[in-house]
C-alpha cells in the first residue's frame, strides 16, 4: 500500500494546496517526541501552498494551528530530538527543501544545526552531511530553503539529528520537508483541467416557486427579513451586484434571531457575506439564519474571476459566519445554492461556524469550474461545533468538506460529494459522526488524519484514477458500519478488499459487535401554506407583556395545523397542551421566557396529527422542562436551543440539532428515541434512558457526571461525539449501565487536568464491573465499548 500512500501525499501537496511539486513527500515520519503538534504535518502539505497559481514557488504559513496543526516541535524535555522520514522505497537523493519552524513570534524555535543520515533498512544509517539551516521569517509566505547534499545518495529512510536551534531552551521546530531527486521534478506548477461544464440555472422571476421542490415561505408578520424588500432591495436577477444589499440585511441584525430571507432568484455577489460583527468585538456573530426559498431556486453566485478569491493559500468564503471563541450559537443556513463561479481557485462556498446548536440544511455548493479550496470549510477557525450538516451536496473543489481541530464535534447526514480534486471529505483531527455520506470521485472519499470518525451507511463510488488508491485513508480512530465501496483499489488504506459490515480501527472492548439498533428517518411534515398558519393573538404584548400562555393555547386550540411565533419573546407561566390538528409549532427564532416550574412548557397529548414538530425555538436558563410527550404520537424537536424534556408517553421521539441549557437534562422512560447532534451541558446525569431504545448520532457534552445512564432493560447506541470535560471528571463515571445494554464509540478532550477517571460503571445481574481511564480499551481518550449481556 505504499504506492497508495505516495499517491495521496503527492496529491495533498500539489492539488490540495495549489503548491508546486518540490520533490518527494515522505509517506511516513517518526519522531523522538512531539509537544502539542502532529509530526505528519511535516509531510502532508498542511500550511504549504503555491504563492500564486502558476508561480512555481511553495510557501508556508506562519499559523501553526491551521488545518489541525501545520508545524512540529519536540518536547521541552527532549535533549536529543530526532526524526526519521520514510520515502516508501529506495530513492536517489540530491538534496532537500526545508521550511523551518515558522510560527509567528516563535520562529526562533527553528532548527539551526542539523545532522542528516540515510539508510536502506531504517536501522543502519550512514552520514550524509551536517548543515546550518536559515531561520524562518516568522511571517506568512515563508519560502523555505533548498539544500544540496555533498554527493548523491540512495536511501529509503532519512534521519535528522537536531543539534541546535535559534532559541536555546525552547523546543526545536520544523514546518515541512521534501526531498529532491533527479527522478522527481523540482518544480512543477499545477495545471487545472475542469471536469465538467458550469451549471446553468433556470431563469425565474424573483420569488416564483421552483418546480419539484418544497418552497419555504413565512407569513408577512413573522419577523423575517426579505432582502428584496425595502430598505434592502436586492435584485436577484443574476446581473446586478447584490453584495451590498444582502450584507446590509445581515449587518442590521446582529445576534437578533433574524431570518434573512432570499426569495427564489439569482443573487450575484463579489465579496464575502459576513455575519454581523456588531458592537461587541465580534461577540454578536451568532443567532442568525440565512434562509432561501428553495435549494434549487435561491442561488447566490460569485462573479467569475473575482478579486480576492484567487489565492488558494488564503481561502475566502462566499459566506462567513464568525470565528472562535465557541459562542456562535444558532447560526443556520437553509435552502440555498452557492456557486463559486469560474476562475476563483481560492474560493470556499461557506466558511461555517456554529456552536451548541446550528446547521447547514438542504444546501447545494457548486464550483463553476471545479476549482476552489473547499465547498464547506469547517477548519478555518477552532472551537467549531457542535453543529449539523444535513441534506447537503458539494460539487467540485479540492475538498468537498474540510474540517480540523479536536473540538467541539460535527455531525453530517445525507451529504453527497462529487468531483473533488483531492478528497471528498478531509478531517485533520476533528470529532465526526457521519451517516449516509455518498462520494462519486476519482480521489479518496475520506481522509481521516488523526480524527475520531463514526461512519455509517455510506457509499463511495470510485471512478478513473480511483483504481490506484483507497476509498478511506485513516490514521485516526474509525468505526464504520454498512459502508460500501466500488471502483477503488481497496476500501481502506492498508487493508485489502471491501470492509466487513462492521469495522473498527482497534478491537471493541467486550469483543462484541454493536447493538445494531434500527435507524428511522425523521418524519416528513409538509411545510404548508403560510396563509393558513396561526400566531398568538396580536393583542398580546410581546417582549415584556404580563404573559403569553393563554394566547399560545388559544392559537393551538384554533384548529390550525401550524402555529408560528413571530420573532420576539414570549412569557410562559404554565403548561400549554398540544392537541387537536396542530402538527407544527415553529418559532421564527422566537425566545421563550419561561417561569420556574416543575411541569413542562409544552405537553403533547392525544390529537389528530400523528406527528408533532417543534422547531426553531429558544428558551432560557431555568430548570423547567420544555417538552413532554404524554401520548402515543411521534414528536420531532429540531433546531432548538436551551430546551430539554422528560417524557412519559410511548410515542417515538426525534431530536435533531438540539441543545439544553447548563441546568437541565433529558429523561426518557420507555420511548424509542433517535437523536442527531444532541448537546447536553449540565453537571450531573446528562441523559437518562430508563427502559427505552436510544440511538444517538453525535453527542457533545460539557461538565461532568454520568453522560448517559441506561437502566432497566434499556438499550443505548452512541455513535460518535465528544465529552469536553470542563469540570472535575474524577467524580464520574462517564457512563452508567444498569441491567441494560449499550454500545459506545466516544471521545474525551480535557484541558483542565482532571479528565474522567472512571469511564464505564456496569452492573449486570448484581455483577459489577468498572472500566478505568488507564484501561487499554480507553486509548487516548477514545472509547469503543460494548456492554455484557
Amino acid at each position: 500500500m505504499l504506492l497508495v500512500a505516495s499517491f495521496i501525499a503527492a496529491n495533498l501537496l500539489v492539488r490540495a494546496n495549489d503548491a508546486p511539486e518540490m520533490g518527494i513527500a515522505p509517506v511516513d515520519v517518526k519522531v523522538s517526541s512531539s509537544q502539542a503538534s502532529d509530526p505528519r504535518s511535516l509531510i502532508d502539505g498542511r500550511g504549504l501552498a503555491e504563492s500564486r497559481p502558476g508561480s512555481g514557488l511553495a510557501v508556508h504559513t506562519d499559523n501553526k494551528y491551521a488545518d489541525g496543526g501545520t508545524m512540529w516541535n519536540a518536547d521541552y524535555s527532549d535533549a536529543h530530538p530526532w526524526l526519521v522520514f520514510d520515502l516508501g522505497k529506495a530513492t536517489r537523493l540530491t538534496g532537500m527543501h526545508i521550511w523551518n519552524g515558522n510560527e509567528k513570534g516563535y520562529n526562533g524555535r527553528g532548527v539551526q544545526g542539523l545532522e542528516v543520515l540515510g539508510s536502506a533498512d531504517g536501522e543502519h544509517f550512514q552520514a550524509i552531511g551536517s548543515f546550518r539551516l536559515k531561520e524562518a521569517s516568522g511571517q506568512d509566505d515563508d519560502p523555505g530553503e533548498e539544500i544540496a547534499f555533498p554527493a548523491p545518495v540512495s536511501a529509503r529512510f532519512v534521519r535528522f539529528n537536531i543539534q541546535s536551534n535559534y532559541k536555546p531552551g525552547d523546543p526545536p521546530s520544523l514546518s515541512e520537508v521534501r526531498f529532491l531527486s533527479p527522478d522527481a521534478p523540482a518544480h512543477a506548477a499545477r495545471v487545472f483541467k475542469p471536469k465538467y461544464q458550469p451549471t446553468v440555472y433556470p431563469v425565474l422571476p424573483v420569488g416564483a416557486p421552483a418546480l419539484g421542490v418544497e418552497n419555504i415561505a413565512f407569513p408577512a408578520d413573522a419577523g423575517v427579513i426579505d432582502i428584496t424588500k425595502p430598505p434592502y432591495n436586492a435584485k436577484g436577477d443574476g446581473i446586478a451586484d447584490d453584495t451590498a444589499a444582502i450584507q446590509r440585511a445581515l449587518s442590521d441584525h446582529p445576534n437578533a434571531g433574524a431570518i434573512v430571507y432570499l426569495p427564489n432568484g439569482q443573487y450575484l455577489i463579489s465579496d464575502t457575506l459576513k455575519w454581523a460583527h456588531g458592537s461587541r468585538d465580534g461577540w454578536e456573530e451568532k443567532n442568525t439564519a440565512l434562509q432561501g426559498q428553495s435549494a434549487s431556486g435561491a442561488v447566490i453566485r460569485l462573479k467569475s474571476g473575482c478579486a480576492g478569491f484567487d489565492l488558494p493559500r488564503k481561502p475566502k468564503g462566499m459566506i462567513w459566519t464568525g470565528a472562535a471563541p465557541a459562542q456562535r450559537f444558532s447560526n443556520e443556513v437553509y435552502d440555498l445554492t452557492l456557486d463559486t463561479g469560474c476562475g476563483n481557485p481560492g474560493a470556499v462556498g461557506m466558511q461555517f461556524m456554529a456552536n451548541n446548536q446550528g446547521c447547514v440544511e438542504r444546501v447545494r455548493v457548486i464550483s463553476g469550474d471545479g476549482q476552489g479550496v473547499a465547498g464547506i470549510d469547517l477548519r478555518y477557525t477552532n472551537e467549531n461545533g457542535p453543529l449539523l450538516i444535513d441534506h447537503v451536496s458539494v460539487t467540485g473543489f479540492d475538498y468537498g468538506i474540510w474540517t480540523a481541530n479536536s473540538i467541539n464535534s460535527q455531525i453530517l447526514e445525507a451529504v453527497d460529494l462529487t468531483d473533488q480534486n483531492v478528497a471528498g471529505l478531509r478531517s485533520d483531527g476533528q470529532t465526526l459522526a457521519i451517516r449516509r455520506l455518498s462520494s462519486h470521485n476519482a480521489v479518496p472519499a475520506v481522509l481521516n488524519n488523526g480524527g475520531h470518525l463514526a461512519l455509517l451507511e455510506s457509499s463511495f463510488i470510485g471512478k478513473g484514477e480511483a483504481v490506484s488508491t483507497a476509498a478511506i485513508v485513516n490514521s485516526g480512530e474509525l468505526y464504520a458500519r454498512d459502508v460500501k465501496t466500488e471502483g477503488y483499489a481497496s476500501a481502506i488504506e492498508g487493508r485489502p478488499g471491501a470492509l466487513p459490515t462492521e469495522y473498527t480501527s482497534r478491537p471493541i472492548a467486550g469483543g462484541k459487535a454493536s447493538l445494531g439498533l434500527p435507524v428511522k428517518e425523521i418524519p416528513y411534515v409538509p411545510w404548508g401554506n403560510p396563509k393558513e398558519w396561526v400566531a398568538p393573538r396580536k393583542s398580546v404584548e410581546r417582549g415584556g407583556g404580563s404573559g403569553d400562555t393563554a394566547a399560545i393555547q388559544e392559537a393551538i386550540d384554533s384548529g390550525a395545523e401550524t402555529v408560528y411565533f413571530p420573532r420576539g419573546t414570549y412569557k410562559i407561566s404554565s403548561t400549554i397542551l398540544v392537541h387537536g390538528k396542530v402538527r407544527r409549532l415553529i418559532g421564527c427564532r422566537a425566545n421563550l421566557d419561561v417561569a420556574a416550574m416543575e411541569q413542562p412548557v409544552f405537553k403533547v397529548v392525544d390529537g389528530d396529527a400523528p406527528v408533532v414538530v417543534f422547531e426553531r425555538l429558544s428558551s432560557g436558563y431555568t430548570k423547567t422542562p420544555t417538552f413532554e410527550n404524554a401520548s402515543g404520537r411521534t414528536v420531532v424537536i429540531s433546531h432548538c436551543l436551551n430546551v430539554c424534556g422528560a417524557f412519559s408517553g410511548r410515542g417515538d421521539l426525534f431530536l435533531n440539532d438540539v441543545c439544553s441549557n447548563p441546568f437541565t437534562n433529558w429523561r426518557f422512560a420507555g420511548q424509542s428515541v433517535w437523536a442527531r447532534q444532541l448537546n447536553v451541558e449540565n453537571q450531573g446525569e446528562h441523559v437518562s434512558n430508563d427502559g427505552g431504545k436510544l440511538w444517538i448520532l453525535g453527542l457533545k457534552t460539557e461538565r461532568t457526571g454520568p453522560l448517559v445512564t441506561t437502566r432497566n432493560g434499556g438499550e443505548t447506541e452512541l455513535l460518535g461525539g465528544l465529552s469536553y470535560t470542563t469540570t472535575d471528571g474524577r467524580i464520574g463515571p462517564m457512563f452508567n449501565i444498569e441491567n441494560a445494554k449499550a454500545f459506545l464509540f466516544f471521545r474525551e478532550v480535557c484541558f483542565n487536568g482532571t479528565p474522567y477517571r472512571e469511564i464505564v460503571h456496569e452492573v449486570q445481574r448484581d455483577k459489577e464491573t468498572r472500566m478505568m481511564a488507564e484501561d487499554a480499551a480507553y486509548k487516548g481518550g477514545s472509547l469503543i465499548f460494548r456492554s455484557a449481556e
